[in-house]
């Protein structure tokens, strides 16, 4: 297996914690922890979407990507978006489609990233 395996798996991990914020608190502020990118799905701008963006900027999480998948029936402005997320001090991340391919595509760009001895 090449060496980004094991960072692969911690992000799939991460990914799962995030998706259940803000039922489980505990679980994303522990990855919050160990984290070092981000992905943000945004279905509307809220208070869960405020308190995301607080905390992976509180975290020190400079790099991530932001999909905007509003929910069915609603419509999310990708200008407020992005200017909320540079009010919170995340200017770096950038906005991809909600298409799985160009999502998987990314991510293993984040990967190739990592240095072989950096998760041991």
């Amino acid at each position: 297996m090449p060496s980004s395996w094991g960072g692969y798996d911690k992000l799939a991990k991460q990914a799962r914690y995030f998706h259940n914020y803000p039922d489980k608190p505990k679980p994303f502020f522990t990855s919050l922890t160990v984290s070092d990118f981000g992905i943000i799905e945004v279905n509307k701008v809220d208070g869960s979407f405020g308190e995301v963006i607080v905390s992976m900027a509180s975290a020190g999480i400079k790099d991530g990507l932001v999909i905007v998948n509003p929910s069915e029936g609603e419509w999310v402005d990708d200008s407020q978006v992005k200017t909320l997320l540079q009010q919170a001090g995340l200017s770096n991340w950038e906005f991809i489609e909600n298409d799985g391919v160009i999502i998987r595509e990314k991510l293993i760009g984040v990967l190739n990233q990592i240095k072989p001895n950096e998760y041991k």
